[in-house]
């Protein structure tokens, strides 16, 4: 690949990839090592420790021919096509492909309030599993002192019982919601709420129940495959898609054209403490009469 391609595919991958967050050795500062053991328990800590280059044009061709079929069983069929040659995966072999966590409760959800998990949990075999009571969820992950609030008008809301302000959950759950919303549910910028299924998920990270990740992420990439005014997300876990079938396609080999990048975000750290402000001196100045 020239230099002058290469640099067009890095252009592209900024702008239209949400590469994955990596996670600085010193973001662990933030966690405490409870927290740490219950991310490896439910088999996310593949959050924290994934870090692949990029391969632009592999995630490109991925979401354009991207389709997501299920037969009368309910068992997920992935199908794509890549360099001319077709794929049609499992929810299984993605997984071996992927090393996500396939394993718990099957649900997709893009709505703010708890109540609505409900209307998307699905039982799909062997998946099958069961949906905690929202009592249950609000009491594990985060505390409401305050039921209402004042508007800058002056007018006076009334919170939502079912859903869940960013600020009032558990302070030690507050840079795992950070890990999630970021490389789970793709979410750029800042949010006063926290979306139903990330609150779902760290019920799951606390109780030690297993989340489908796997499914949940594959149907966020069906999510974003029309949706052009969305960057596309989970380039890190599509580039590790693009090296294991690599690895494993010695008939159909990938051209030169399918390279790696390095990525372009930054990495989570520890909140480093503020510094204080510099002590502002009053100039007194020298008198202009001498």
């Amino acid at each position: 690949m020239s230099n002058a391609l290469r640099d067009v595919y890095r252009a592209l991958e900024s702008r239209y990839v949400h590469e994955w967050i990596t996670i600085d050795p010193s973001f662990y500062n933030d966690l405490s090592v409870d927290l740490v053991a219950k991310f490896k328990a439910i088999g996310f800590d593949c959050l924290p420790s994934l870090d692949e280059h990029i391969c632009p044009r592999f995630i490109f061709e991925f979401y354009k021919t991207f389709k997501l079929e299920r037969d009368s069983n309910n068992p997920l069929s992935i199908k794509f096509i890549i360099n001319n040659h077709h794929f049609n995966l499992s929810l299984a072999q993605f997984v071996e492909l992927t090393y996500l966590p396939n394993q718990g409760i099957c649900i997709y959800s893009d709505a703010w309030s708890l109540d609505e998990l409900e209307k998307t949990f699905e039982q799909i075999k062997p998946y099958n599993s069961r949906l905690p009571a929202l009592d249950d969820i609000r009491n594990l992950i985060h505390r409401r002192t305050v039921h209402e609030k004042v508007d800058k008008e002056g007018n006076t809301i009334h919170k939502l019982p079912n859903q869940i302000e960013t600020n009032e959950l558990f302070e030690h759950l507050r840079p795992c919601e950070l890990v999630i919303r970021e490389n789970v549910y793709s979410a750029i910028g800042n949010r006063d709420h926290t979306q139903a299924v990330i609150a779902l998920m760290l019920y799951c990270l606390q109780s030690g129940q297993p989340f489908n990740l796997a499914y949940f992420i594959i149907r966020r990439m069906y999510f974003f495959r029309d949706r052009r005014d969305k960057v596309l997300p989970y380039g890190m876990i599509l580039t590790r898609l693009f090296k294991n079938l690599k690895a494993n396609m010695s008939q159909h080999p990938f051209d030169a054209c399918y390279k790696l990048v390095p990525r372009k975000m930054s990495s989570l750290k520890a909140k480093q403490p503020k510094k204080p402000p510099p002590k502002r001196t009053r100039n007194v100045g020298k008198s202009k009469h001498t």
